[in-house]
């Protein structure tokens, strides 16, 4: 069990879509992980107590596919992703508000029902506010790839 564990599911309770995700999560048993470069090399102290993603959809996922992952992205209270990149195409539906920024943009404030994009290889990153942070996210194009801090 992840640390970050402790603020699921009430980071995506008030939402529909993380309603079924807390249950498929607790039918399923899909297990919690972190990306493996930031386990090597954590961005801050503390990073790893407040961060972990549940795959549903992936090559190691329950559901097997090869083009895409499809997940939640947990963020612990004031937590700050910072600027990563990748070469898979990602897709946000946060469960909750946060803070987004994307290269060439300034932060923006975001919350359920929002669409956030960001093109492969595009830098970005995700803040939660004093509320842990749930979000779907969806990769394609080339997954396989972890992503790196920059």
């Amino acid at each position: 069990m992840l640390p970050v564990q402790r603020y699921w599911p009430a980071a995506g309770a008030s939402d529909p879509l993380g309603q079924v995700l807390a249950t498929l999560d607790s039918q399923l048993g899909i297990g919690w992980r972190q990306n493996p470069n930031y386990r090597v090399k954590p961005p801050s102290a503390g990073f790893l107590d407040n961060y972990g993603y549940l795959e549903c959809a992936g090559p190691e996922a329950p559901v097997r596919t090869v083009d895409l992952r499809l997940g939640l992205l947990l963020l612990g209270p004031a937590t700050l992703y910072p600027p990563h990149q990748h070469p898979a195409e990602e897709i946000y539906l946060p469960l909750g508000p946060g803070r987004w920024w994307r290269a060439g943009d300034s932060w923006r404030e975001f919350t359920s029902g929002a669409v956030i994009h960001h093109p492969p290889m595009c830098g970005h990153a995700t803040e939660s506010g004093n509320d842990a942070l749930a979000a779907i996210y969806l990769w394609r194009g080339e997954i396989e790839t972890a992503a790196r801090i920059d």
